[in-house]
């Protein structure tokens, strides 16, 4: 789990909840080097 670890996903879920992490600190990773590229032009 993401959170305080109570609830914890199973199965297929824990698949789709690590997918979940990742692409949000992919799209975090993205959003953050977009910015900074505008902000040096």
């Amino acid at each position: 789990s993401l959170g305080y670890g109570d609830i914890q996903p199973k199965g297929y879920f824990k698949t789709l909840a690590a997918t979940e992490a990742l692409l949000g600190l992919a799209l975090m990773a993205l959003f953050t080097v977009s910015w900074a590229r505008k902000m040096v032009r």
